[in-house]
């Protein structure tokens, strides 16, 4: 199988034809790629596929500090660019501490507080604020306070000080996109892996997960949950059919709460087993929704309903 590996400076008719291996790959390029990944393929299979294709993905604080971490552990470089930290403000729901807040987004956003209309200061202060965050917004910068910062580079250090985990990171490739057609459904794939780690032996893929509790039990349950085993298949199948060889899995988690406990997990096969049932199952779905041009919602006839056994 003839595969390439390339950077998105190269010039190619179609960098993105796979078989292929991307390095350096920006977020955007690969979010607006047109192929089935491990998020749409969840939704595909928890909700409908109607979800897929109207879906609009929403930015918490959960999601920020997370992404705060996986960006300072992934990608350390790119942190000054995309986060910035908010100065303490006493009263920041008072005019004061609002004209505060105006003053430093306009200093970091380089941009004027926008004129208003509005005579009271306060509804004055709330449109600055919402235009200056708008420009933050459509620059792909988020605002994120003292804390959550010093929280997120604990979990770096953490992580990265851990005396097995640390040294695999180290020596890892960060974030690398694979395309890859699935030849029985015809689908096209990507994969976009945290690390890759290729210095020996067998090839692992670390799959970095930030959570509140990483103990087995409730990263257990968090498997079955978020369905990190079709999301282990499914890696793990666009990394061989692209490279020509199995890669070995595992997640790597770190609590985003003191005292930021370290663990990391291995599939037992009968977990890629299932993964790769679920896999197969949602790019057969995603095979015929796309021959029929159809990506229906929910069932139109009346279900009944029960409780998982677990709760009877």
């Amino acid at each position: 199988m003839i595969t390439h590996s390339i950077t998105p400076s190269e010039q190619r008719p179609d960098p993105f034809a796979p078989p292929a291996r991307i390095e350096a790959l920006a977020e955007a390029t690969y979010r607006a790629l047109p192929a089935a990944n491990y998020s749409s393929l969840k939704v595909l299979l928890d909700r409908s596929p109607a979800h897929v294709k109207g879906l609009v993905r929403k930015e918490t604080a959960a999601l920020s500090i997370g992404h705060l971490a996986h960006t300072m552990i992934l990608e350390g470089h790119a942190v000054a660019e995309r986060f910035n930290v908010q100065p303490k403000i006493e009263r920041p729901t008072t005019n004061q501490g609002k004209a505060q807040l105006v003053a430093w987004l306009a200093e970091v956003t380089a941009t004027a507080p926008p004129a208003s209309d509005e005579k009271a200061e306060g509804k004055r202060l709330d449109a600055q604020l919402a235009a200056l965050r708008l420009v933050l917004e459509e620059r792909g910068i988020t605002v994120v306070s003292q804390a959550d910062f010093t929280a997120a580079q604990t979990m770096r250090d953490k992580l990265m000080g851990h005396r097995k985990i640390g040294p695999l990171i180290e020596g890892a490739t960060r974030e690398v996109t694979f395309i890859a057609e699935h030849r029985r459904s015809g689908v096209l794939v990507k994969a976009r892996l945290d690390l890759v780690n290729e210095t020996a032996g067998t090839p692992i893929v670390l799959d970095l997960k930030t959570t509140q509790n990483a103990s087995w039990g409730e990263f257990t349950r968090s498997i079955g949950k978020y369905q990190y085993h079709l999301q282990a298949a499914l890696y793990r199948w666009a990394y061989a059919e692209v490279m020509g060889r199995w890669p070995a899995w595992c997640w790597v988690c770190v609590e985003s709460e003191p005292p930021y406990e370290c663990a990391w997990y291995e599939p037992e096969r009968k977990v890629i087993e299932a993964g790769e049932a679920r896999m197969e199952a949602a790019l057969n779905l995603w095979a015929d929704c796309e021959q029929a041009g159809r990506w229906p919602g929910y069932a139109e006839d009346l279900q009944s309903i029960s409780l998982p056994s677990y709760s009877l």
